[in-house]
């Protein structure tokens, strides 16, 4: 975020300058009028002119609005601007400057997201326009923001988020955000594994056992360390291409059911799985290149199905794959689940693919526990991941 020269330091500098006192005059006038501008008030020309804070104005501005201080601080703050890699990234091709805003700095203080155990630390707060300048890449989050993450130094179950939100003049404001990381926590087998090596002792072992039932976050819906084994949860690198590029990460109400029942089926049932390697993951709207395409007769077109799930499974001993589509919203709500069906049967019914001579077979599956008759299509609708299970093991 950018913040606007002192008075003195714009004195000192027309001076050095060799300015006039009438011209040193109107420079601090028109800093004076700036300063209280936002930027959706500011132009092009002048949000590009404005000087890059230093680390020292950064404290200041954040110290300021953290105390509630308002007055000593500015309306606006630069601290960045976007480097030539996330510029061709993110497809800008003008000056790119972040700022950061009265009133989000207020929204990410600790008095406010302190409460929530998501603020930054004043020592990561600061360490924000660096890791925009170094940055190689940036990611899609679940809203409309692209976001850079960065560690928490000192809680590795913690990561920071930095969030870039453009605005209308190509330029990004930013917020923050402190979330639990999905990745830290390990399996019994590898803690195992770690004290059999040595490298944890005996007290350790006991106790990351005990935190071995720690949930993690995948946006809104929490999920098992049990579950996190396989739940494969990339990082999606924006496509520049895409000007319509939209991300929906949240895990829906539908979803959230299945997921529920498949840890409960886990942990009654798991060994059922043992034969398999296997993972799943969301699909992503728009992101992931893998639908099921559909002729929509209410519509008349064309049309893309995306499931909510996929399931990987390969088989230990013969090497042979099973992908799964699991859509779990009911069938009174779902769209035109018939035309869905047809499209997928048209693809894949009664087929076997082969990769590296390894024979694959798809299926499809409506998690529902409606009950209501789904005719001609009742293989398609399960009511239990027993039963989804029972059809591919």
């Amino acid at each position: 975020m950018l913040v606007l020269p002192t008075t003195k330091d714009l004195i000192k500098q027309a001076k050095e300058s060799g300015k006039s006192v009438r011209e040193t005059k109107k420079l601090v006038q028109k800093n004076k009028e700036l300063s209280k501008k936002v930027t959706s008030k500011l132009s092009k020309d002048e949000l590009d002119n404005l000087p890059i804070a230093t680390q020292d104005e950064l404290r200041g501005f954040l110290e300021s609005v953290e105390k509630k201080e308002y007055q000593n601080a500015p309306d606006v703050l630069k601290i960045a601007t976007l480097n030539d890699e996330l510029k061709s990234l993110l497809n800008h091709n003008n000056n790119a400057n972040v700022f950061i805003t009265k009133s989000t700095a207020g929204h990410i203080s600790q008095n406010r997201k302190g409460q929530y155990n998501q603020a930054l630390r004043m020592e990561e707060k600061l360490e924000i326009p660096q890791i925009i300048n170094e940055a190689k890449t940036a990611y899609t989050g679940g809203g409309d923001g692209f976001v850079i993450p960065f560690a928490d130094k000192i809680n590795k179950d913690k990561m920071n988020l930095i969030v870039l939100n453009s605005d209308e003049k190509g330029n990004f404001l930013i917020t923050t955000k402190k979330v639990k990381s999905i990745l830290n926590a390990k399996s019994e087998e590898e803690l195992k594994s770690d004290f059999e090596s040595g490298k944890i002792n005996i007290d350790e072992f006991m106790k990351n056992l005990k935190n071995n039932a720690k949930t993690h976050d995948i946006e809104n819906y929490t999920i098992s360390t049990t579950l996190r084994e396989h739940y494969y949860n990339p990082l999606i690198a924006y496509n520049k291409n895409d000007k319509g590029f939209r991300v929906d990460f949240a895990i829906s109400e539908y979803s959230e059911k299945i997921l529920t029942r498949l840890e409960q089926f886990l942990q009654k049932d798991s060994k059922k799985l043992e034969k398999y390697e296997w993972c799943f993951s969301k699909l992503i709207k728009n992101i992931d290149n893998i639908y099921i395409p559909y002729f929509d007769s209410e519509m008349q077109s064309e049309r893309k199905f995306y499931p909510n799930f996929i399931f990987w499974f390969k088989n230990r001993e013969n090497g042979e794959y099973k992908i799964i589509f699991v859509d779990p919203k009911g069938l009174k709500i779902e769209i035109n689940p018939r035309g869905k069906i047809k499209g997928f049967e048209s693809i894949y019914k009664d087929k076997e693919f082969l990769y590296r001579d390894k024979k694959i077979r798809v299926y499809l599956f409506y998690y529902n526990k409606d009950i209501i008759k789904f005719y001609r299509f009742e293989k398609y609708k399960k009511s239990s991941v027993s039963n989804i299970m029972s059809n591919i093991i």
